[in-house]
């Protein structure tokens, strides 16, 4: 079906989406099957409409006797707790089995990485708001929903585990229908959760699985350590044992061109973009990628030529369907790996609250941007050569430290030695770069004894490609103890 539309005396006609045709024509049809809803309404018929999970606890969402079909899945978590979405994990079995064909951290499985919330609309999954700080792990009061259709012959079983410290709260609904037999010909829904932090090289494992089945969807999200454009290498899909398809670059294969950029549409979309964060989707509705014996599907990571090696850290989510028994999953990520990309704190000296014990020139500053630990950076500009910024560095304990930093690099940003209590440390260092980035810094070993020590920043130069501002900018500073 298509929509016309006049504006002007010009007659405008929309595409219509897949498969919205055949379903709006099929509409008003009888419905040989009977509808159902599980929620989590308050059985006193009171307005307490949540159930509660506690730490630890895995609770059963809905177990369902079959033949029948999950058409719609709704789950909105109510936690403070940092990384919620990370620490709760969804698992659905099919049919009595023991291993789940859904393993997958709640908030990637509903396609934003990073246990963060946005709002964003597709044709199989959407959430209704952004609820606080786009990249605050602590937001809640999102709705999401799915609507990948999830048929079962026998039974189903949906659980939902809180691995974290603190207890949630969840106003779940999940849409079902019953039939008197099992429809015919149809395969199990799977979604499988993997990350690589950094991954190994070569390229990235994004499904490895075996049987007859067909790929219908995959959110990856990337979090940008190496700074500038990642996305160079291409998927990879190998079917029944040859290698298929072969893309021409991460982009391209979420149909979009020259990067990504936040937007979401019916197939494909970026939920986040928000450097150094990064989730797109895809969804093969139009297009589901069919295999009769195995699936392998890749993407190369780096700059996209062998070996495909780089220090960002990936994490996906590949949904499909199969006919059973499926290869069993690899174990899950434990809660301290699925988390590792969060550089706050755990030990380090934010920049911006480094406390500065002199400055003989240009101005210091603080600037907010999501990518620096704690969302912020101290930022010293429009020095000139010879001269010094000096910062308190405190040590609570003598002994040996390995001293190391988390800067910015910029097309305006200059060359600087660094000195703690007048000594040098190392040679003097570059941040120019034509890309905005940030990368890590080792100073070296030190021994330090218990009290206040000095780290000195000194412009010693300007690169000859920079504008020369002789910009520097410290997103933290970290001293870590060597037995």
């Amino acid at each position: 079906m298509k929509l016309r539309f006049f504006i002007a005396g010009v007659l405008l006609t929309s595409a219509s989406l897949y498969g919205q045709e055949a379903a709006l024509e099929d509409l008003p049809a009888a419905k040989e099957y009977e509808s159902h809803r599980i929620t989590s309404a308050d059985p006193t018929g009171a307005n307490d409409d949540s159930w509660g999970i506690e730490p630890g606890q895995t609770r059963v969402l809905a177990e369902i006797q079959g033949p029948g079909r999950i058409v719609h899945f709704r789950d909105n978590i109510t936690s403070r707790e940092p990384h919620h979405l990370q620490l709760h994990v969804l698992r659905i079995y099919w049919d009595g089995e023991e291993q789940p064909s859904v393993e997958v951290p709640i908030g990637d499985f509903f396609g934003v990485g990073f246990g963060f919330t946005e709002k964003f609309s597709s044709s199989l999954i959407a959430i209704d708001q952004r609820p606080g700080d786009l990249t605050d792990s602590t937001a809640m009061g999102a709705a999401r929903n799915c609507y990948i259709p999830m048929p079962f012959a026998r039974s189903a079983r949906v659980t939902l585990t809180n691995e974290g410290s603190q207890a949630s709260r969840h106003w779940v609904e999940i849409d079902y229908r019953s039939y008197k037999k099992p429809p015919a010909d149809v395969m199990q829904f799977h979604a499988q959760y993997r990350q690589g932090t950094p991954p190994a090289v070569g390229p990235y494992l994004i499904l490895d699985a075996k049987g007859r089945g067909h790929l219908v969807g995959c959110v990856l999200s990337v979090n940008n350590n190496d700074g500038g454009w990642w996305g160079e290498g291409d998927e990879v899909v190998e079917i029944d044992g040859k290698r298929t398809i072969q893309g021409t670059g991460s982009e391209d294969y979420f149909c979009e061109s020259y990067g990504l950029r936040p937007g979401c549409f019916p197939y494909f979309g970026v939920t986040l973009c928000e450097e150094p964060f990064v989730t797109a989707y895809r969804w093969h509705v139009p297009d589901p990628v069919a295999f009769r014996e195995s699936i392998r599907f890749l993407i190369e990571q780096g700059n996209g030529n062998p070996p495909f090696k780089s220090g960002n850290d990936y994490f996906s989510v590949a949904y499909w369907y199969q006919s059973e028994p499926h290869s069993p999953f690899p174990p899950l990520a434990s809660i301290a790996d699925r988390t590792r990309w969060d550089t706050t704190a755990k030990g380090v000296l934010e920049g911006e609250a480094l406390k500065i014990l002199a400055r003989t020139g240009g101005a210091t500053d603080n600037q907010t941007e999501a990518r620096w630990s704690g969302g912020k950076q101290l930022w010293w500009r429009d020095a000139k050569i010879g001269e010094r910024l000096d910062f308190a560095v405190p040590v609570s304990k003598a002994g040996k430290y390995r001293l190391s930093m988390r800067n910015t690099l910029a097309n305006d940003y200059g060359v600087f030695r660094f000195l703690l209590d007048g000594q040098p440390l190392g040679q003097p260092l570059d941040f120019f770069s034509s890309a905005n980035v940030t990368r890590r810094f080792t100073l070296g070993l030190r021994e330090l004894t218990e009290g206040e020590h000095t780290l000195s920043v000194e412009v010693t130069g300007t690169n000859s490609e920079a504008i020369p501002r002789n910009m520097f900018g410290i997103d933290y500073l970290k001293l870590e103890a060597i037995p």
